[in-house]
């Protein structure tokens, strides 16, 4: 009877081809580590445009419902076209519990400061008591926001943008209102 453990002689340590099958194993787990890491970021860029974008729809709505209840009076002040199209001034009838009736200024424009933010300010009839309010703040402080209004006859356009940074392309939100009159 031949012995076969004769011939095979037992060797110690890793050889060249099983060195080479553990990198090749070893690279393609990190490839696909990294092809998971990128797409968890391509997620993570859809989610924040999301949420970027759905705070800007709330304060433009929010501008919208405001800008639908003034009085037509004073938003088609011809003084105010075009001089100052980055804000807008307006005034709105509210009414109390009692049915009484009081001038209520709004104002909305971006702050010039940093991080820029569009702010509304609702202020009594004669200016001296205001109460500013922050619709919407940009995720980083270098963001860039713009607020701009046109005119026609019965019909404002709305357009708010944001650009973001990282983004390609900034966000931008147009409404359009028709002014009673």
């Amino acid at each position: 009877m031949i012995r076969f453990r004769h011939w095979i002689k037992r060797s110690r340590g890793l050889s060249v081809i099983e060195l080479t099958v553990f990198m090749a194993v070893i690279g393609m787990m990190g490839l696909w580590a990294v092809v998971f890491l990128k797409t968890n970021t391509k997620i993570g860029r859809f989610y924040d445009q999301s949420n970027l974008e759905r705070s800007m729809d709330k304060a433009m709505d929010a501008l919208v419902s405001d800008l639908r209840e003034a009085d037509p009076v004073s938003i088609a002040n011809d003084n105010v076209w075009p001089m100052n199209p980055d804000h807008i001034l307006f005034t709105q009838s509210v009414y109390d519990n009692t049915g009484n009736s009081t001038q209520a200024r709004f104002q909305y424009a971006v702050s010039p400061d940093t991080p820029m933010v569009l702010a509304r300010s609702t202020c009594n009839a004669d200016w001296s008591v205001c109460n500013p309010q922050t619709l919407f703040t940009p995720p980083n402080p270098s963001d860039t926001l713009q607020l701009s209004f046109t005119k026609d006859v019965n019909l404002i356009v709305v357009t708010f943008s944001c650009k973001a940074v990282g983004m390609p392309q900034p966000f931008q939100r147009i409404r359009h209102v028709a002014i009673r009159g």
